[in-house]
Formats: structure tokens, sequence, C-alpha cells
């Protein structure tokens, strides 16, 4: 999910045969990161051509940090447009297209809300971007690290991480790096039960085609289509997941990264979707003949609906569009994929505060609604914290035994605790409850099956972070942690919550995860002292001084567990109730 740190402050500039850097940065939460470097070289003198089976396309030289040259092709089209009669529709294979000029990103896919573009979008996206090294390729070429953009399903773009990051930290080690495009938001995640005409999950279909189009093509680039693998951060890791899974696409995976989000947390298959896209065509007036009706409105149309129903979740199931079971992608449930596909080897984990991204410092606010605001966190408190989970254990989920889930919550998360329970406090259970349920379980969830399975699988948990992430933000120190989006500086060179220097322990850390990342695109396993998850659900605690330890996140994740099974209702996956299904099917 990537869910967002900030808009732009100005716009991207492109000028023939002069670099440009361009730093976004803003107090407002837009947008799914910010970005403070985004450069491109258009020079003649620096153009480098590749033929593909599609046609030619002609990039350009970057010197990375360490002097060394590698190769940027961008804006490469992976699909047919999916406008006018392909809206809402598979993506379609991309024509030859001849000579194609490399030098500039895309245009953004269509977010979930007006105002959530970085750069500018359009329904003409399905592109992706390649960075090759220009060293002699091994006799059976570079391993591929195939980049899938965050942003929570709704928000996000790959033109938003720009090339250096991924040149200076992976390509100039050998690593062909792959940054990839698909729709987003109500185009490309719609669901309405009862209606076999709306195809479902349509931008996991695009990320299946553009992988598809990597492993046919990526020779071309002097890259290996047996060894790609997938990676990606919040939902662009549980898309990378998802991808390891689905019988549409796992065969064309050596390997997976998965960091900050699972396939198994409930906004990565969400039930609650289609209550979201109903609330929409109702909006829109497109209850009858409803796909031949949504494909004549236009975008402008769609957001302003959007406007008039929400844009933003106030529960738990984080976002409004995001994929869902659909019987096609996924014939199955993950546990069931699991154990149906290849065992594909799984590098997994989390930050230890994943949730302080968005109750702590507010971001991501254009897709859902944790942030108690400025005057919320300075006052935090017990009321604070009961008000928010009355939102999230819905009557309609546990009817009767609502209050009694209350009180079991409470007691695991709070009760327990004999120390001081002042405003830091209160804060870190909002926090800890939030990262448990929508993080930490999942993924433990996750590498408990994969590891029953008998697949390869690897965690990790990001325990180490800057201070400077909370410079400005009125946190306790007891609250503070590695909140979502803190390992951007150390994976992609794109320090969003605040600019330190990469040095000393800094450094220690980004060498230790980057070396993790390239080890699984090279060879599939996090390095040779990396210890397996085994039946003990062992994992690694990224810090400066990093260690091995037993049962990755296990209390939380077997607290949740045993409510369900007390109550019946899963609050890590939230099923739909019955209540919200007989609704939908009465409605459409």
């Amino acid at each position: 999910m990537l869910f967002g740190a900030g808009i732009v402050s100005r716009k991207l500039e492109v000028r023939d045969c002069f670099p440009v850097a361009t730093c976004y940065m803003s107090s407002r939460s837009l947008q799914f990161l910010l970005v403070c470097t985004l450069t491109l070289l258009t020079c003649a003198d620096t153009a480098v051509k590749v033929s593909t089976k599609h046609g030619s396309i002609t990039g350009f030289k970057y010197t990375t940090t360490q002097k060394k040259d590698v190769d940027v092709f961008l804006n490469i089209p992976f699909a047919k447009p999916p406008v006018g009669n392909l809206r809402l529709e598979k993506p379609e294979p991309i024509d030859n297209w001849g000579e194609r000029d490399g030098t500039k990103f895309g245009f953004d896919c269509i977010p979930h809300f007006v105002n959530a573009s970085v750069f500018p979008s359009n329904e003409d996206c399905l592109t992706l971007n390649v960075i090759r090294p220009t060293t002699t390729p091994p006799s059976d070429g570079f391993p591929v690290l195939f980049s899938i953009h965050g942003g929570g399903y709704e928000v996000g773009s790959a033109s938003i991480y720009g090339y250096k990051g991924f040149a200076d930290l992976y390509v100039q080690q050998d690593v062909i790096v792959v940054t990839t495009q698909y729709r987003i938001g109500f185009l490309g995640f719609l669901s309405l039960e009862n209606d076999d005409e709306i195809i479902e999950n349509l931008g996991l279909w695009d990320l299946a085609l553009s992988l598809k189009f990597v492993h046919d093509n990526i020779k071309s680039f002097g890259g290996n289509p047996e060894k790609i693998t997938v990676f990606g951060y919040s939902a662009g890791s549980a898309a990378a997941g998802q991808l390891s899974l689905s019988p549409h696409s796992r065969d064309y995976v050596y390997s997976a990264v998965e960091m900050s989000g699972s396939p198994f947390a409930s906004w990565a298959l969400g039930h609650r979707v289609p209550e979201a896209s109903l609330e929409l065509v109702k909006e829109l007036g497109c209850e009858k003949n409803t796909k031949t009706c949504l494909k004549n409105k236009s975008v402008s149309e769609m957001h302003k609906a959007v406007l008039a129903v929400g844009f933003t979740r106030e529960d738990l199931s984080l976002i409004k569009w995001g994929p869902t079971i659909d019987g096609d992608f996924f014939p199955a449930p993950p546990s069931e994929l699991i154990k149906q596909g290849r065992p594909v080897p799984s590098l997994l984990g989390i930050s230890n505060k994943d949730a302080g991204f968005f109750n702590l410092l507010g971001k991501s606010r254009y897709i859902h609604e944790y942030y108690p605001g400025v005057e919320g966190i300075r006052t935090f408190g017990p009321d604070s914290l009961d008000k928010y989970l009355e939102r999230f254990i819905r009557e309609k989920d546990f009817g009767p035994n609502r209050d009694r889930v209350m009180y079991d919550i409470k007691k695991y998360f709070i009760d327990s605790y004999d120390g001081v329970k002042d405003r830091g406090f209160y804060l870190d259970k909002l926090t800890q409850i939030l990262n448990s349920l929508c993080f930490s379980s999942p993924a433990a969830e996750e590498l408990s099956q994969k590891t029953a399975a008998g697949w390869p699988a690897y965690a990790y948990s990001f325990d180490h972070y800057n201070p400077v992430v909370f410079e400005g933000h009125d946190i306790p120190e007891s609250a503070r942690g590695s909140v979502h989006a803190s390992e951007f500086a150390y994976i992609y060179n794109l320090p969003i919550l605040g600019k330190f220097e990469m040095e000393d322990d800094e450094k220690i850390v980004q060498n230790l995860i980057v070396d993790l990342i390239l080890a699984m695109t090279k060879t599939g396993k996090p390095t040779e002292y990396f210890i397996p998850a085994g039946d003990t659900n062992t994992y690694l605690s990224i810090t400066p001084k990093p260690d091995f330890k037993p049962s990755f996140y296990g209390d939380e994740w077997n607290f949740w567990k045993r409510l369900n099974v007390t109550y019946g209702y899963d609050l890590i996956s939230l099923p739909a109730s019955p209540a919200v299904h007989m609704k939908l099917h009465e409605e459409l």
C-alpha cells in the first residue's frame, strides 16, 4: 500500500542536454511518497538503443554515484492503452511500435482521488521502465528486480521513484531493475457482487502482463528471464506476493521480496471493496448496464462521484478499492494457492511500527482517516483510544459480542501493562493495534503458511529509525519507532520522511538491507548466514547491530487467532458480514 507522504511543490522539468533534479516537499499528505530526486538526461550523445520483439527503444546513459554508467529506458508500453472500449477490460498485449523514444517517463495512472497525482496522469499509462548495467552480461543474463510501486492500490506510480536510486543501489551491482505501472483505484480494482461483466483485479492483470512482457523481452536488455524477482513496498509488496501466488503469473517469478505489505492483509484482499464500488456506481447513475455506462463516463465525472461518496475509509479495511478473491486471478484464497503453487523463495517483513505513519505522522489522509489531528495527538488518552476501537470493532460484524470483544482487546493490549499509562502509552497502543491487524499479523500468517508448505521463507523486522522522522511532530519518545516508509531512505535513496546523512549506523543499515534484496535477486536466498523462518518463525531484527530472534510477532498474531475462534469473526482478514452480503445482492 504505501499510503502517502507528501505532494509536489513544483512540477518535473525536462530539458534537453541538461540534468534536472527536482525535490518535492510538503507538510500536507496527498500522495503516497515524497520525491527528492528525479533526474532526466536527454542529450543526444548519451543515447543508447535496444531492439525488442515489438520494436526499438532509445534510452540514455546515467552515471551512478560510483562513477559507473548504466542505461535507462523509460516509457516502454507493455499493453494497449486501456481506453475507450478497453476501459475496465483485461489488458491486451501491445502491438509492434517501430521506433520509440524512451528518454522521458510516461503518464501516471489515474488515482482514485483527483488531487492525488504527483505527475500528469492519464488512462494511457501501462508502461514500464528498464535500468540496466552497461557491462557485458553473464552468459545467462543479469538477474532482474521487478519493482512494483505502492500507494494502497489507489495512488502512486513508477515515475515517483525515479531511476537514480535503483541505479545507484542495485544496477551498478549487476542487476537489471524494471519499474512498472498498473491501473489503480476505481479503474483498476472495481468489484461488484452479482455482476459478471465487471472484471475484478484489473491492476493485477496489468502487473501479470507486464511481468510476462519482461520475461519475453528482457533478453534484449541483457537480462535473464528465468531470474525475475518480484519486489515491492506496501501495496507493491502485497502485489509482489500476489504475483507469486496467482497461476496467471507465478511461473514467471524466481523469488519475492515483500516489504511492509502481505497478501494476507485485509486491505490486500478486500471483502469490503464491493460496498465502495456499489456506492460509486449508484452515484454515477450506472446501476443498469453498469459496464457500458461506466465506459461512457469521463474521468472527471468519476472523480466527482468519488468526492460525493467519500474517498477515505475510517475502518480497518484501509482502502476503498483494491484486490478481491475473484475466482480467476485468484481461483482460491492465498492459503490454498500456497499449497497449490511452486514454492517461491520469499523474504518478507515489516517495520516495527508501520502504522505510526498513519496515526502518528498523519500521512495518507486521502486514503483513510486514522490521524487524530495535532490537538488530538496532544491530548490523546484512554477515551481517545476507545473511540478508535468503537470505529474498528463493528456491531454488524460481532453483533451482541461487540462489547466483549473490545474488553478482550483492551485486556490484552492495555490492562496487562503495569507501567505508567500516559499519552505516549495510549498513542503507542493505537499504533500497535493497527500495526498488528494491518501489517505484522498478516505477515506472520503468510510466513507460517509458506513455511508449513515447504516454501523457502525468510523474515525480518525493520527496527531502526532516524529521529529526523519525527521532527515537527509532538510524539513522545515511548511511541516512536520505525514507521511505514522509514526504509525508503535506505532501499530507494528517497528520504521521504526527512533528510539525513547516510553514514555510520545509517550506512550499516542501508548496506544490510540492500544486500538482502540483491542476494534474493541473484540467488533466491538473503545471504548465506540468513536463518530460514522454520517452525519457530525466526526473523532478523534489522538495526546497526542485527540479531536473529524467534517468533515473528507471534504473541499478537496468536491473540487475534484466539479472538477469531472465540467470536467467529477474523479481524485480520475482515470477511464481509452476512448483513452486508445480503444488502449488496438486494441492491444489484
